[in-house]
């Protein structure tokens, strides 16, 4: 009985884990194991340090989170969409705009909501969105091509 009255004291008084105090009595952890199960304060105590862990846990991790610096990456697909957006606002600003966009500039930024359609030979808005009244429903892919002069030879645009 010495041994078991040695075990549940340094379990319930001094706190000791299972296998610190195998090493202490020099018996082995699941002996300890049995000891401690077959006696009744057994479940309030494991309860009782179970909360204490989970308290301890969440008091840790606060200070972690508060002192932990985490190393910054440089997010360069960030960067490219800040980049287009700015294009795209003085593109829109701009005097000859009007502060409008053009159907064909609109199909270029939303090229994922357009699908073509062969037989109207025309892009036209996918049947599953619900888009507002001044958004163009489709768009003419017939383009009338325009002579541009430079250096005495002609280009022909598409614009």
């Amino acid at each position: 009985m010495e041994k078991k009255e040695q075990v549940l004291d340094l379990f319930y008084n001094q706190r000791l884990k299972e296998w610190q105090i195998a090493g202490m009595v020099s018996v082995s952890q699941p002996y300890v194991h049995k000891i401690i199960s077959k006696d009744k304060r057994h479940i309030k105590e494991r309860l009782k340090r179970k909360a204490e862990n989970l308290e301890k846990r969440k008091l840790y991790l606060i200070e972690y989170n508060k002192n932990y610096s985490r190393p910054k990456k440089e997010d360069i697909a960030y960067e490219a969409m800040k980049l287009q957006h700015l294009k795209d606002v003085m593109k829109l600003s701009s005097s000859s705009s009007n502060g409008f966009i053009s159907n064909d500039s609109y199909r270029k930024w939303n090229s994922s909501s357009y699908t073509y359609n062969p037989k109207t030979q025309r892009l036209e808005i996918l049947k599953r969105l619900k888009v507002s009244i001044d958004i163009p429903k489709h768009i003419s892919t017939k383009r009338k091509l325009r002579p541009q002069k430079y250096k005495k030879r002609y280009y022909f645009s598409t614009y």
